[in-house]
């Protein structure tokens, strides 16, 4: 049930990340030596929407009522936080690594990104039902 969010979320959140970096690079506003910093920037914005999203979704959850409320809720706030953190963290980082390969990120990135994301969140949500549930 869960599987759509988890990968619409991660893809969302990567594309941003994604597109203030190709825009920073593109603009000159950023340089290949300024993606550490970037990325800091970008991991505290993550953590704050994976907090809040991964609260909220868990109150839902417990709402509905479904299964085992509060396991279910756990796997998916965790899930949704550590998915907004990695995407965001492909997001911003994946373009710096195209510029310095020589490809256009803005180009490149979409599929490239999304595709990561979707096989690391759906990974990370089977990995953390998996300890939560056994």
């Amino acid at each position: 049930t869960f599987i759509p969010l988890v990968t619409a979320t991660g893809g969302n959140a990567a594309i941003q990340s994604a597109a203030i970096a190709v825009q920073g690079l593109t603009s000159g506003d950023l340089r290949l030596s300024d993606g550490l910093q970037r990325l800091g920037k970008e991991m505290l914005v993550a953590l704050l929407n994976g907090v809040v999203l991964g609260l909220a979704i868990g109150g839902v959850v417990v709402l509905m009522g479904v299964g085992e409320p509060a396991r279910l809720a756990l796997t998916v706030g965790l899930t949704l936080l550590a998915v907004i953190v990695i995407a965001t963290a492909n997001g911003a980082i994946v373009p710096f690594m195209l510029r310095r390969a020589g490809v256009d990120p803005a180009s490149a990135m979409g599929p490239f990104v999304t595709t990561l994301n979707d096989i690391v969140g759906l990974s990370v949500y089977f990995a953390i039902a998996r300890l939560i549930y056994l």
